[in-house]
């Protein structure tokens, strides 16, 4: 086929999530179900697979005789072994179980069920994969008609932590194919259209590549500018451009994040240099603090804070806080008790989220010690995820009649310097991030962030004023960004609607 034509009457099912992936799957169902075939699939057999193929399960060798030191025959164990075509092994083996050869397919048969390979060479096969032996078919239209069998083989998997398919079933699995001629004909076809899918997809990957370095290039540029007429030419120009620039999730996540390194820098538009700085009052506040939290994780080399407007100061959080509490270790589940207790579910963007609750009892003392008022700030301080360390929720009037668990912290800063608004909009800034991330990074499995490095962040303090100005801002951007992601949506399921919508058109014709 002609790739113009290709692309003419198949590229818009490409588009969207996965289109690519679902055009593969449409030409492997069209190919297996003769419409490739220039008779249909009226002369084809009807057999089981384990007539047309020799089928032998895998057995993982034990334990003791695997090795990375490549002594051996390499041991495929599933899916992760399995490379685009060839397999990719990660250990070997001195002692052998089932053994596939050359030419053979390596079918992946648990968990990731469906996945085939070519076998390039001899390999010790696992319990996870299953070889087959061409027999009564070519081996590129066995794998061809494997894969597109796919998705019946993982529905027809069972298991309760990882589905696996069976001999049995594999064995008995009807396969109607055509006489060997007809085979490499369909073959021919199919690789001729893989090979078009290909350079689809990496059309499509440049020019979302291309798009996502312009729109990096603009946001560097608007984050760069020094002069107050410079930045409102810029950014006048980027919100002139929202619909084109930002039409796919992750433009929409550098905007957002654009968004929040500049209102932390003061290049919002909103600062008025006629307002007095709150510098006297931090002097004030780090004078008369009266229990310190220490904060010994000081970064001298942050630069972050450079260019922010004259009438700003800074300041690492310790002389602003009032109280830092870690949560109650006590165990919480689904209605056991009388109070209920946020969690690290319930952290939402920002604010409270009151979905998924747990609660437990607790005494007069312990509530009084884990007691919320408005204007505190609960933050993720544990996590597996580095991106959540650090995640924050300010406490609202509706908030105050639950407790916090151990995973949280309760921030609780003077309202002479913070607007706790601004506060958790600055620390979800990159440039604050990437503090918090860099304190939170672990060999372990879990990343934290302990109350010495929480006062150790340093932080922008604008006027007062200025702080409410910069919230009303960010939310309203933050809102059009929120619009602009439900346009994506509604647009990527029409696309996915249609698609679907075409191709059970085409296979049931």
């Amino acid at each position: 086929m002609d790739k113009d034509i290709f692309f003419a009457q198949f590229g818009h099912l490409a588009q969207g999530p996965g289109g690519i992936k679902k055009l593969r799957d449409l030409i492997l169902q069209l190919a297996m179900d003769g419409n490739f075939s220039s008779e249909g699939s009226d002369r084809w057999l009807f057999e089981k697979l384990g007539s047309i193929a020799l089928l032998d399960m895998g057995q993982s060798p034990k334990g003791e005789f695997t090795n990375k030191n490549e002594v051996g025959l390499p041991l495929l164990g599933g899916a992760s072994d399995l490379g685009d075509d060839t397999p990719t092994p990660s250990k070997w083996t001195e002692q052998p179980t089932k053994i596939c050869c050359p030419n053979d397919l390596v079918l992946c048969v648990r968990a990731t069920i469906g996945k085939t390979n070519i076998a390039d060479r001899e390999y010790c096969l696992g319990r996870g994969v299953a070889g087959l032996r061409a027999v009564k078919v070519t081996k590129e239209w066995l794998r061809y008609w494997l894969a597109s069998r796919s998705g019946d083989f993982i529905k027809a998997g069972k298991g309760a932590t990882f589905k696996q398919i069976d001999k049995k079933t594999l064995t008995n699995w009807e396969v109607n194919y055509p006489p060997l001629a007809e085979q490499k004909r369909i073959v021919a076809k199919v690789d001729e259209l893989m090979g078009l899918c290909d350079e689809l997809e990496a059309q499509q990957n440049e020019h979302v590549a291309l798009k996502r370095d312009c729109v990096a290039s603009t946001l560097h540029h608007l984050t760069a500018a020094a002069e107050p007429d410079q930045i409102n030419t810029n950014w006048s120009i980027t919100q002139n451009n929202f619909q084109n620039w930002f039409n796919d999730p992750q433009t929409v996540k550098t905007l957002r994040a654009t968004i929040l390194q500049l209102a932390v820098q003061g290049r919002l538009g909103t600062n008025d240099q006629n307002e007095t700085s709150l510098h006297d009052e931090l002097q004030s506040a780090i004078k008369s603090q009266k229990k310190k939290v220490k904060a010994d994780y000081i970064n001298e080399e942050n630069s972050a804070w450079d260019d922010i407007p004259e009438n700003w100061t800074k300041s690492y959080i310790a002389p602003a806080i009032e109280e830092l509490n870690y949560g109650t270790s006590k165990k919480c589940d689904y209605n056991v008790g009388e109070t209920n207790v946020f969690r690290i579910p319930n952290i939402g963007r920002w604010e409270i989220d009151h979905n998924d609750m747990k609660s437990a009892d607790f005494t007069e003392k312990e509530v009084l010690k884990l007691q919320l008022q408005p204007g505190d700030i609960l933050l993720i301080r544990s996590n597996g995820s580095i991106t959540l360390v650090g995640s924050p929720a300010l406490i609202q009037e509706q908030d105050i009649d639950c407790l916090y668990a151990g995973y949280l912290v309760r921030l609780r800063l003077s309202k002479s310097l913070f607007d706790p608004a601004f506060v958790v909009r600055a620390l979800s800034a990159p440039c604050v991030r990437k503090e918090i991330e860099g304190y939170g990074r672990s060999t372990s499995g879990v990343k934290n962030i302990n109350s010495r490095q929480i006062a150790s962040l340093e932080l922008p303090i604008p006027p007062l004023a200025e702080q409410h100005r910069i919230v009303a801002k960010v939310d309203e951007l933050m809102a059009l960004c929120d619009q602009l992601e439900g346009q994506i949506n509604t647009q990527s399921q029409l696309t996915q609607d249609l698609t679907a919508s075409l191709i059970h058109h085409m296979t049931a014709a």
